[in-house]
């Protein structure tokens, strides 16, 4: 597939050079993060420690015919100064802004480097003109869908996410439907073999009703290992809905559903040497309410609650396939301290909060979390722990100001020292336009 990134490159290159007019977009975004407790797992002893983001991102698209589109995007990405990277706690979540809940991709930690300058995408599109709506599109992409639950582009990490791979597309009034095939990165993932192929519908005509229906079906497939003449699937399958709707102008309701199926034929061996499997065997559901009150200083009150679970054959099947407890700035602070503590548990994330415009346009949003396993741990206790999330933002036009507060605590009886974790940033994009 890096072949069909090298030919988008080409087409682009044959455009300049038949003068075809080139359209040009960027983005150069700085980030400070201040933390005070984090390297010890919510113990607020610890020093506070600063570290900085730096990323640029300049974008090239051009049509050097008709019907074909072509699109080229370098990323330059830096950290600046010495200290714990938060970014390498980013593996589990993904954002704020447009991105409010953890990226989609079972079995992999992405890898994000400090410092590196790289091809981020580089794909052809090209729409059939003998069947509107008909599309196929190749190369290095990012590719989000719906709210981001299930598929993301990770664009709070400082790196972000693209796959490698096509996606063939038919849209009319009633539906979209995509069919796909891609592979993460090998720089953004420990599983370089990943591959992730399925469907994808989207856009469901809802007769009389105000709402967005998505559903797919996707496969993981990890690839096998081959122990002497045998060999072991690992893969996994989801089946997920997400919808979305507005009713009168005055509430907002969203639900997400996902179901995990699937086998890891060789996740262990046993003291005999026995080959032991694993299977993946999970749910997620999360529903999400607001009103909207359109006060100007009070724009909404909303309250959410998401679960992840698994069954007994499964334990970390939840896990793998929604790597995240709880999106809170992008990190997840949460997940050293209690991962080996819940893993098989399942989690509940239950939320409430507001969101409205201050004077000078700054757009707040102010927010109450409180965690708990689904079933009884060890400890014969569900409770996780709570926090408190604050952001302002400020939007000129091709400047942004973006600026977070978190507090969170976690119950002692995961961290024995543990007491309350502090987290504060602030954001600033320029927009190439």
């Amino acid at each position: 597939m890096k072949k069909t990134a090298l030919l988008s490159t080409l087409l682009l290159c044959a455009a300049v050079a038949q003068a075809v007019e080139l359209k040009f977009d960027g983005q150069v975004r700085w980030r400070m993060e201040m933390t005070k407790g984090k390297t010890d797992y919510f113990d607020s002893d610890v020093d506070a420690y600063a570290v900085q983001y730096m990323r640029t991102r300049i974008g090239m698209s051009a049509m050097p015919m008709e019907g074909l589109e072509t699109y080229v995007q370098f990323q330059d990405s830096r950290k600046l100064g010495d200290g714990y990277t938060m970014v390498e706690q980013d593996t589990l979540t993904m954002g704020l802004s447009e991105e409010r809940a953890p990226f989609y991709s079972p079995s992999n930690r992405p890898i994000t480097p400090d410092n590196d300058l790289y091809m981020k995408q580089a794909w052809f599109r090209w729409h059939c003109q003998l069947v509107p709506g008909l599309s196929f599109q190749a190369g290095r992409y990012e590719w989000a869908k719906a709210d981001q639950r299930f598929f993301s582009k990770r664009n709070w990490n400082n790196y972000g996410m693209s796959h490698e791979g096509w996606n063939l597309r038919y849209e009319n009034e009633m539906a979209t439907v995509e069919f796909y095939w891609h592979t993460l990165l090998e720089n953004e993932t420990n599983a370089a073999d990943q591959e992730s192929y399925g469907v994808y519908i989207s856009d469901i005509a809802a007769p009389m009703l105000p709402v967005k229906l998505d559903v797919f079906f996707d496969v993981e497939d990890a690839g096998e290992i081959t122990m002497g003449s045998t060999d072991y699937a690992n893969a996994m399958n989801t089946l997920g809905l997400h919808c979305e709707g507005t009713f009168m102008d005055m509430v907002r309701a969203k639900v997400n559903f996902a179901m995990q199926m699937g086998t890891n034929e060789f996740a262990d061996v046993d003291l005999l040497g026995n080959v032991v499997e694993a299977d993946y065997a999970g749910m997620l559901y999360g529903i999400e309410a607001a009103y909207l009150a359109h006060l100007g200083i009070l724009e909404e009150i909303y309250i959410g609650y998401e679960s992840f679970n698994a069954n007994d054959d499964g334990d970390y099947g939840w896990q793998e396939l929604y790597p995240a407890y709880h999106a809170m700035h992008g990190i997840s602070p949460w997940e050293p301290a209690f991962n080996e503590s819940v893993e098989g548990y399942g989690f509940n994330a239950l939320e409430v909060g507001a969101a409205g415009a201050l004077p000078m346009e700054l757009n707040w949003d102010l927010s109450y979390h409180i965690f708990s396993t689904v079933e009884d741990m060890a400890s014969g206790e569900t409770a996780v722990g709570d926090e408190i999330d604050f952001t302002l933002a400020r939007n000129f036009g091709k400047f942004k100001i973006d600026l977070g507060y978190t507090m969170a605590n976690i119950d002692d009886k995961l961290e024995a020292d543990a007491d309350a974790f502090n987290y504060f940033y602030l954001q600033m994009t320029a927009f190439i336009k």
